[in-house]
């Protein structure tokens, strides 16, 4: 950071193939929380998250609600 940029997440895997994220979307349709989630796709819940932004903003994944 010599040079006084900051650079944001990247310590997280932000590269996806498409299994995991057809994975990422039956999960979040079946309903799973974000934790369970991570869990099953043996992930940070941080990267599942930031996967379900791109999804959710591509309009991919519809809003629900959870129990978590």
């Amino acid at each position: 950071m010599s040079n006084g940029l900051r650079y944001l997440l990247e310590k997280y895997e932000l590269v996806w193939n498409k299994d995991d994220i057809k994975r990422f979307r039956e999960a979040w349709n079946c309903g799973m929380t974000i934790r369970q989630m991570a869990k099953y796709m043996r992930t940070s819940e941080t990267e599942i998250v930031l996967l379900g932004i791109d999804q959710f903003g591509l309009y991919i994944v519809k809003e629900r609600l959870t129990k978590e």
